[in-house]
Parts: C-alpha cells; sequence; structure tokens
C-alpha cells in the first residue's frame, strides 16, 4: 500500500517524493519554501511542515486532512478515503505525535532513580575517603573539571550495588531523570559500566542542557560529552536513526548545525547518521577522529578547533569519503 499512497502524493504534489526510512518529504505548497519541509509519515499518515509554524492548522493526521487542506480534487479526496479504510488499525495515542511539543506518559513510563547512596561530589563532607578521592582522580584523567562536575551534578557511590562508581545523570527538556552512566573508577572491574535498563533511543542524554536554536555537537558517550562543554549531546553509543527520539528532534528543530564526533572504528555509522542528516537538509560537520584518543583525552580546545577547522558536509564530499574506505 506504501507504493499507491507515494504515487498518488507524487501526482498531487507534482513531484518525486524525498524519501526517508519513516517519512515522505515534499515541497509545501502554503509556504512555497524552496526546500522539502513537508513530511508525510509513511505508516501513520500524520503530515506538517518545518515551516508553517505559524498555525497549528498546518498538520493532520491523516491523508483526508492533508488533502483537503491543500484543496485538493475530489478525485484525491475519494482515494484518500479508500486508502485509510484498508489502513491497519493504529492508536496514534500511543504514537510519538513529531509534531507536537507535548511528551506523553509513555515517554516517561520508565520510572529512573538515581542509585541509593548517591553522593553528588560538590557536597561530599568527607573528602578523605579513598573512594572520594579516587573518583576525583579519575574524573581529572578524564579532562572533567570542578565545574562540570558542578553543573551536570556528577556523584559517586561509596557503597551498595553502585559501590566505588562515578554517577553521572541526565535529564530530560522537563528536568526529570531520564538516564545515568554508571562507571567504575578501578581499572580492574570485571564490570566497567553498570546503567539503567532503559531503550536508549527513546532518551536524548542531556536534553534539559539542549538550545537546538544552536549547532548540536553529537559524541559516543558520556564522558566524551563533558569535556565538549556547550550544546552537546551523546549517543550513548555509535548508532542514530529515524527510529531515535534524538533524530526525530533533529529533524523536527532543525538546528543551524550538526556537529558529528565518532571514533575511527565507528566510521561506517557516521557515515549512515550523516547521509540521513543531508537528506534531511540538515549542514553536517563529519569529523572523524583520526587517533585512538577519545574526546575526553583531546580536550576542549582540540575539539573546538577541530569543529572549527572542519568544512561543512556535501553529498559529494560524503561520496568521497565511502570510495576512499
Amino acid at each position: 500500500m506504501n507504493n499507491d499512497v507515494k504515487s498518488l502524493l507524487e501526482s498531487f504534489f507534482g513531484e518525486k517524493a524525498k524519501v526517508g526510512s519513516t517519512n515522505y518529504f515534499f515541497h509545501c505548497p502554503r509556504c512555497n519554501h524552496h526546500k522539502r519541509k513537508l513530511l508525510i509519515q509513511k505508516e501513520t499518515y500524520q503530515w506538517h511542515c518545518w515551516i508553517c509554524e505559524d498555525t497549528n492548522s498546518t498538520k493532520g493526521r491523516s491523508l483526508y486532512s492533508l488533502f483537503k487542506f491543500f484543496n485538493a480534487s475530489q478525485y484525491y479526496i475519494n482515494e484518500a478515503v479508500k486508502i485509510e479504510k484498508r489502513k491497519p488499525r493504529i492508536n496514534l495515542d500511543d504514537k510519538k505525535d513529531l509534531f507536537d511539543e507535548h511528551v506523553s506518559d509513555n515517554d516517561v513510563k520508565e520510572n529512573i532513580y538515581l542509585p541509593k547512596g548517591f553522593i553528588p561530589l560538590y557536597k561530599e563532607t568527607y573528602i578523605e575517603h579513598p573512594s572520594y578521592k579516587r573518583a576525583i582522580y579519575y574524573l581529572e584523567q578524564r579532562n572533567i573539571r570542578l565545574i562540570d562536575i558542578i553543573r551536570y551534578e556528577i556523584g559517586y557511590c561509596k557503597d551498595g550495588e553502585y559501590s566505588d562508581r562515578i554517577i553521572i545523570p541526565s535529564y530530560d527538556k522537563f528536568y526529570r531523570l531520564n538516564y545515568f552512566i554508571a562507571r567504575s573508577f578501578y581499572k580492574d572491574h570485571s564490570l566497567k559500566y553498570k546503567n539503567p535498563t532503559v531503550d536508549k533511543t527513546k532518551i536524548i542524554y542531556f536534553e534539559s542542557f539542549l538550545n537546538w536554536s544552536l549547532p548540536i555537537t553529537i559524541v559516543e558517550g558520556a564522558f566524551d560529552a563533558i569535556p565538549c562543554r556547550y550544546n552537546v549531546t551523546s549517543l550513548l553509543g555509535s548508532s542514530l536513526n529515524e527510529d531515535h527520539r534524538l533524530m526525530n528532534e533533529i529533524l523536527l528543530k532543525h538546528p543551524p548545525q550538526i556537529n558529528l564526533i565518532l571514533d575511527k572504528d565507528a566510521i561506517s555509522k557516521a557515515l549512515i547518521i550523516s547521509e540521513i542528516l543531508l537528506n534531511n537538509d540538515i549542514n553536517t560537520k563529519l569529523i572523524i577522529l583520526k587517533d585512538d584518543r577519545d574526546p575526553n583525552e583531546l580536550g576542549f580546545n582540540y575539539i573546538y578547533n577541530i569543529i572549527k577547522e572542519t568544512q561543512m558536509l556535501s553529498f559529494e564530499s560524503l561520496m568521497k569519503i565511502k570510495l576512499n574506505l
């Protein structure tokens, strides 16, 4: 049925669709923006124009509402009705509404709590405790400063399930805890990380710190993010696609620039992410670290300069990188 919908949309808009993994993209007849800012979801047929944000009416939940809004002929209205009748029943309340700032209860269904015994390092009074000294030393080795400890409320546990671990909390845009990193500060620990069993595709790490009107830097790990200092988030891995909440927010908020910084062993994944961003007209700088050091080892000044010196990615330069692999 997707091919029927795509053909119908292309017929109505008079152009070939730009096809993403979950959306079709067209030029919007209302704002006539020179880029394809009107998207239609393949599964639910929800639609929205990124530019026409001056009115809530420029969005809808069906092909019928789309064609009615753009004054389509009766033929398109009738075809939309036929398609909607054949569409599998989907509870849209259970779907992420890509066009609404509202966050449903489903987004915060999994309650997360900081570990029992968590102590913010800047509030610790027993600074002679061996675990405290070791925690501070570990953070210093990873280029994390006192101001970072305060800003991110970095803490640790001296005992219990998370004993001898650095705890780095993350909060969503409503300042609710959505994740935390628990990293052992002893090298010989058998389990380095002990993190919550949360679907990481549904959260944005350090979301509470993000300003979508400014360039955003994306790195792999939490310890890589902190030394970057400004407007940075972590993938908590190396994958990102249109099923991730972070990617959905990027496509919706359309920040002026994305700085993607991944290790050289993740170059294939970096190219996939970059292609999605370029396909959606997101200005992108791709920085593949050429040595074995992570951003936390390289430090802020190095990262700042390499972002500044890196040219904006284009489809041509992306293809050259692919050919040189």
